[in-house]
C-alpha cells in the first residue's frame, strides 16, 4: 500500500479563509456560506467575478496561507499511516506563481513552509520526507507523476482529477468530498478524514502485515 494525497482542500482547507478575505474585500455578503465553493459561485455572479475568485485564490495559496487550517482529521491520518509503516506521498497541481494578484509570491514554497508548520512534512510523529512532496504545473502532469510514482491509492477533492486522460486505472480512488460523486462506480467517497482512514486501515488489515505494508516514504 503507497498512498498519494492532494494538497489543495483536501490536506489544507480554504473555506474559512476565503470567507474571510472576500468579506473584508467587500465582495460578498455576511450571509454568504463559510463554504469554499458557495464563495466562488457568488463571486462568479459579480461583472469581473471570474478575476476577483481568481485573486482570491492567489491570496489564499499565497501569502495568507498560513492562516488556513488543516483539513479536520489530516493530521490524524498522517500520523496513523506513519505507525503503520503505510507511506504518503503528496502530488499537487500548483504553478509557482499566480497569473493573478500576487505574481511575486511563490505559491510552492508557501505550501511547502505551510506542509512545515503543521508537521506535516518533516520529522514529528505524522511527518513525511519533503522529498516525497511533488508539485506540478498541469493536471497532466500530475496524472503523469502519480502514474510514475506506483501509488496504489490516490485520493483528492476533485473528480476530474480521476477523470483525466491516463490515470492508471489500477489506483484505486478515493475522494474526499461533501457531496457523493457523479459516477460512483469508479470511486470511493467519504465526507471525513475519519472515514477515509477507516476505510485505508480495513484495507490494510485484509493486506496483512507483509504485503499491507512498503518501506517507501
Amino acid at each position: 500500500m503507497f498512498i498519494g494525497v492532494d494538497f489543495d482542500n483536501t490536506i489544507v482547507r480554504y473555506d474559512e479563509l476565503m470567507y474571510e478575505i472576500a468579506a473584508g474585500w467587500g465582495a460578498i455578503s455576511k450571509n454568504t456560506s463559510r463554504n469554499k465553493t458557495q464563495i466562488r459561485d457568488s463571486l462568479r455572479k459579480l461583472a469581473d467575478g471570474e478575476i476577483v475568485w481568481q485573486r482570491l485564490q492567489a491570496a489564499a495559496y499565497g501569502s495568507r496561507i498560513g492562516d488556513a487550517a488543516p483539513a479536520a482529521g489530516v493530521e490524524t491520518f498522517f500520523r496513523f499511516c506513519k505507525t503503520r509503516g503505510i507511506p504518503l506521498c503528496i502530488v499537487s497541481h500548483k504553478t509557482e506563481h499566480s497569473n493573478l494578484g500576487e505574481s511575486t509570491v511563490n505559491l510552492r514554497t508557501s505550501a511547502m513552509t505551510w506542509l512545515r508548520q503543521h508537521g506535516l512534512v518533516g520529522g514529528g510523529d505524522c511527518g513525511i520526507d519533503e522529498t516525497a512532496v511533488f508539485f506540478e504545473s498541469t493536471r497532466a502532469a500530475k496524472v503523469e507523476r502519480i502514474r510514475n510514482l506506483g501509488v496504489t491509492h490516490f485520493i483528492d477533492d476533485l473528480e476530474e482529477t480521476f477523470a483525466a486522460s491516463g490515470f492508471p486505472p489500477a489506483v484505486g480512488k478515493i475522494l474526499y468530498a461533501d457531496t457523493a460523486p457523479r459516477d460512483a462506480r469508479e470511486m470511493l467517497s467519504f465526507a471525513t478524514w475519519r472515514g477515509i482512514q477507516e476505510h485505508v486501515e480495513r484495507e490494510a488489515a485484509a493486506a496483512g502485515p507483509a504485503t499491507g505494508l512498503s518501506d517507501r516514504g
